[in-house]
């Protein structure tokens, strides 16, 4: 079963890549322009840097685990199981580790840009001129959510299908591991290892994706809170209708990514998948 979710993933991610292709290379292009239309100020060089020290650190704790992976399945006695292993389950992780990494990469760099909408944003309380108007902040972050559809449509089948993935294997690794201990005596240390490496790798994964959508939409959070302290005292009618107005889009355009509109991609995400696959193995571990 974990071959043909892994098929599954990797040819959902090969069709999905295809058929997105030009898609691609205009989100990178809007995500270009978008970032080069906002001024520069002394904190756009920090905004860079924390975009460059996350997605390096999600690189490295993929590639650790890639390696610990190949180093457990290595240490197989059989040189034909050990390249059956490495065909048939580390390299379909490896695109699955990749197409993830590619995913949050991009969400990252629109919420690096929604980042600075909100220093921009916060700006406006210290003085009537800023470095961009109310208008221009709005359309920033008009092409913003448009980049972020962009993105949710060309990644969503390949993330429900990678969610489904891990969802069965962590049920069924878990339960593999306690399968052994109870009913053999001769549990290598190797096959609880292997599994619990396996087990972390969802972990991850399904992190990955909690994690870049529930930043996203709490640097959109971020964007309303700064809007809602702008002082209106002592300013023309434009001034506040120009607020009213960003305050309602922010409402109604919100940043939430969903996968089909089934649920949405945040912090519950990591909970509720935990959940329910601890559910489904104790109702297994009854039966066993």
């Amino acid at each position: 079963m974990e071959l043909v979710n892994f098929l599954i993933v990797s040819s959902t991610t090969y069709i999905y890549a295809y058929l997105n292709r030009a898609k691609y290379l205009k989100i990178f292009n809007m995500i270009v322009s978008t970032w080069s239309g906002i001024p520069q100020s002394p904190n756009s060089r920090n905004f860079l840097m924390k975009l460059y020290v996350s997605t390096n650190m999600i690189l490295i704790v993929i590639v650790i685990l890639i390696l610990l992976q190949i180093y457990l399945n290595t240490n197989q006695a059989n040189i034909v199981q050990k390249f059956i292993v490495g065909i048939t389950l580390n390299m379909p992780q490896v695109i699955q580790f990749c197409f993830l990494a590619f995913y949050t990469t991009l969400v990252r760099c629109i919420t690096a840009i929604l980042a600075r909408i909100t220093e921009n944003c916060k700006s406006l309380k210290a003085s009537d001129e800023a470095n961009m108007s109310i208008r221009q902040m709005e359309l920033v972050y008009m092409k913003v959510f448009e980049i972020k559809m962009d993105i949710n449509k060309a990644f969503e089948g390949p993330i429900l299908a990678s969610l489904f993935q891990s969802f069965h294997a962590l049920v069924s690794e878990a339960y593999l591991i306690y399968y052994a201990e109870l009913h053999t005596n001769d549990t290598s240390k190797t096959f609880v290892y292997n599994n619990g490496v396996w087990i972390t790798c969802q972990f991850i994964k399904i992190y990955l994706l909690s994690y870049s959508g529930n930043s996203l939409k709490a640097e959109a959070f971020k964007i309303g809170e700064a809007l809602h302290y702008v002082s209106t005292e002592g300013q023309g009618l434009r001034w506040m209708m120009e607020v009213q107005h960003f305050s309602t889009m922010l409402k109604y355009q919100s940043m939430d990514i969903s996968v089909f509109g089934y649920f949405s991609l945040n912090a519950t995400l990591m909970f509720n998948m935990s959940a329910s696959a601890i559910t489904y193995l104790i109702i297994m571990v009854q039966f066993a």
